[in-house]
């Protein structure tokens, strides 16, 4: 457009300024005013480079027609803007994230195998040293309970030892031993609960430990999905820019074609053109000839009357003999005023044998055969 003379910003956007521009050219060029580049619009701007001529021959004074010039036909290439989006597109494809590798993952399988492998639960008494200070303890309070009975019942029967004292005491101590069965329960109950506690707190260890697993695995699935609509963009990008760019290139390739074919299209009009006028200038010249032959003939005429009228009978030769004549200098002219076409062209005589030849040149011949034929009539044949 600033090539017709419309000062616009070089800036790649068709904004209100080209589209008032466009629809200026429209007006001013008797295109359709609808602010679209179409078709026909492209062509008429591109269409400057217009078929040239040259000056007039001197000799038939029709214009030469020169073959139409014609730009080389557009060729795709991409553009600094596509060529950039594609390097962002594989400058992302190099970043893709790293495989998620977990932090926890050793720790989490150790304690895993610590709860499958984990024995059931088992208690000895034998083997519990907390029950074997209970057992010393409640055994020593037995035998002194025992003791102490005993020696209360015998205090009751004179000092003297008796069955009932043995027995009193025997009772005495077993009931610390009752005692003791009693603390050896609680003390499984309690070794059960720590067995207990200990796997609960495997489980909670394992748990959390798998929570911070999984808040990182999805933060690693947040990163990955960033990175995969970053990746959706930029294609989406590069696509929208390529295909922009080709319909542009497809355009500018219709054009190119709209173009030659109409130029070529003047090109052949005017060679048409310049055939036609080379033939009309041919027949004026013929007619001209054709004209000053027959005012020769006239005025021989006017002369030969003048001469009879004289009475002079001086003359040794007859009119025919002094008339002047104008041969034809072509096969073309000579057919146009005899009307017979049965004589040899130049190119004939040119090709017969010597022995045919009867005349030195083809000029020679010709108006041998005029002379012959000039009242020649089509249907005197």
């Amino acid at each position: 457009m600033n090539k017709y003379g419309y000062k616009l910003d070089v800036d790649g956007q068709f904004g209100t300024k080209t589209q008032a521009a466009v629809r200026d050219y429209q007006k001013n060029n008797g295109l359709s005013v609808d602010g679209i580049v179409g078709k026909n619009t492209w062509g008429k701007l591109n269409s400057a480079a217009q078929v040239k001529t040259e000056k007039p021959t001197a000799s038939t004074g029709v214009k030469k027609t020169s073959k139409p010039t014609q730009e080389k036909r557009p060729e795709y290439k991409k553009s600094s803007a596509v060529k950039n989006a594609e390097k962002k597109l594989q400058k992302w494809e190099k970043g893709s994230p790293e495989k998620y590798s977990s932090a926890y993952a050793e720790e989490i399988d150790a304690i895993l195998g610590e709860i499958l492998g984990r024995e059931d639960f088992k208690y000895s008494l034998n083997a519990d040293p907390l029950y074997e200070q209970y057992r010393e303890l409640y055994v020593e309070n037995g035998k002194k309970a025992m003791d102490d009975t005993v020696g209360k019942a015998a205090a009751l029967t004179g000092g003297y030892g008796s069955s009932y004292a043995v027995t009193a005491g025997e009772q005495a101590y077993d009931e610390y031993l009752m005692k003791l069965n009693d603390v050896a329960l609680k003390l499984r109950d309690r070794a059960y609960e720590q067995y207990e506690d200990e796997g609960d707190k495997l489980f909670r260890d394992v748990s959390l430990l798998r929570s911070l697993d999984g808040d990182d695995y999805n933060k690693y699935l947040d990163e990955l999905s960033r990175y995969y609509k970053d990746g959706e963009y930029l294609l989406e990008r590069l696509g929208s820019m390529s295909d922009a760019e080709y319909e542009q290139f497809l355009h500018s390739v219709d054009t190119w074609e709209s173009d030659r074919d109409y130029e070529f299209q003047l090109y052949r009009d005017r060679l048409d053109r310049e055939e036609f006028e080379k033939e009309m200038a041919f027949k004026e010249k013929e007619a001209q000839r054709d004209q000053q032959n027959a005012d020769r003939s006239y005025n021989l005429a006017l002369q030969r009357a003048a001469s009879s009228s004289s009475g002079s009978n001086d003359k040794k030769k007859s009119d025919e003999d002094d008339e002047p004549i104008a041969y034809p200098v072509s096969y073309k002219e000579f057919y146009a005023r005899t009307g017979y076409s049965g004589i040899l062209t130049e190119t004939e005589y040119d090709r017969s044998t010597p022995t045919k030849k009867k005349y030195s040149t083809y000029k020679k011949y010709l108006q041998a055969m005029y002379k012959k034929y000039k009242d020649y009539r089509e249907g005197d044949r």
